[in-house]
């Protein structure tokens, strides 16, 4: 009699336990198909792509040097700045308001822009791998997390060349182009593939100069 007591306090004891700590329920919908990627990338139109080379603080930020002679100095990085206007012409909504599941954008390269690149800084921005021994250069991109039926949404993606009049190469890369080149450069600004994504999906690809769809 004893034994069963004990037996039925347990089976009690981990039941209650088990209660009190559900498993967290399985979020069927988080990840985001190949298919479903597809469905949705149908329906998104590129509308616009601007794009300039500027040094505006308010733009694309600023760095501080805090050692050496020029501690204190605030500099402003030389970079592109894309501005992008997507439209959403699908039934159903792209993207979701949560860090790692609204809409990205990265920028892929043809090879005369590439050429450009390395002629003038000397590297190729698009490729965040290039900028790691580059102290004070990397890239920056603003979006809404997502595009309701018929939503046309604003985004930006800026991506830094160096900074003009840099002494200190260990806090801010100094910039290598010269005004000829960054002109030259400018030209080839939009000789590329933009590539939208959801959840590391692609959705859709666009050439930027025609801004025509890309069939996968």
């Amino acid at each position: 009699m004893k034994k069963r007591y004990i037996f039925a306090l347990l089976a009690l004891f981990l039941l209650t336990t088990a209660c009190q700590n559900p498993s967290p329920p399985v979020d069927k919908t988080s990840r985001l198909s190949k298919k479903e990627a597809h469905e949705l990338g149908n329906h998104l139109e590129l509308v616009k792509v601007d794009v300039s080379i500027v040094t505006d603080k308010r733009l694309v930020g600023s760095t501080i040097i805090t050692e050496g002679k020029d501690k204190g100095k605030e500099l402003v990085p030389t970079s592109l700045y894309y501005e992008i206007d997507l439209k959403n012409t699908g039934k159903k909504r792209v993207g979701k308001e949560h860090p790692d599941k609204g809409i990205e954008m990265e920028i892929q390269p043809h090879i005369p822009l590439k050429n450009a690149l390395e002629e003038s800084v000397g590297f190729n921005v698009f490729n965040p791998d290039d900028n790691q021994d580059r102290s004070g250069l990397g890239y920056g991109f603003s979006s809404p997390s997502i595009l309701k039926y018929n939503e046309q949404g604003n985004f930006t993606l800026n991506y830094d060349l160096g900074f003009k009049g840099s002494t200190n190469k260990e806090q801010a890369s100094p910039l290598k182009a010269s005004d000829q080149q960054l002109k030259k450069l400018e030209l080839q600004l939009l000789d590329g593939v933009l590539v939208v994504k959801q959840q590391k999906q692609v959705l859709a690809k666009f050439d930027m100069k025609t801004k025509k769809r890309i069939e996968k």
